[in-house]
């Protein structure tokens, strides 16, 4: 069992650093909650619940969204690829996973591994982002991609 040895904010999340699990960030909007976790063997996982609040449209999509954009940084922080995977026999998750305008805009490159009338499951995999040189003509800058 690991050890949680420190918790720091990260407005809006709350971000928990596990020796032996990895990092785990909790994201709250409306009455859902997100934990999204990323494992020190660089995969990635998702739970969602729902939570006392008041209920806001769209609050499953903009989770996951900002749970997509929360890997991409542990991908980049890592300089190692991060593969997601989504799975689910939850009935309404799975219409959301499904949904173009949900689970397809939240994650639009995931491949699909199994769209079974009783479960769906899909993974992604995050790249690091690229540090390119520009030629010296431009002082040496750096740029991102």
């Amino acid at each position: 069992m690991g050890i949680i040895f420190q918790i720091m904010k990260i407005e809006p999340e709350t971000r928990y650093f596990d020796s032996s699990f990895g990092d785990h960030y909790v994201l709250t909007e409306g009455d859902k909650r997100l934990i999204v976790s990323v494992y020190g063997d660089d995969t990635s996982e998702t739970d969602v619940k729902k939570i006392e609040g008041r209920k806001k449209p769209g609050s499953t999509t903009t989770l996951y969204r900002r749970g997509r954009e929360l890997i991409q940084l542990e991908a980049d922080a890592r300089a190692r690829s991060i593969t997601y995977t989504f799975d689910t026999k939850d009935p309404s998750m799975m219409i959301w996973a499904r949904h173009p305008q949900k689970g397809g805009e939240a994650f639009p490159d995931w491949v699909v591994e199994n769209n079974s009338l009783w479960r769906f499951s899909a993974s992604v995999t995050f790249h690091p982002k690229q540090i390119r040189t520009v030629s010296s003509d431009r002082g040496g800058q750096s740029n991102q991609d």
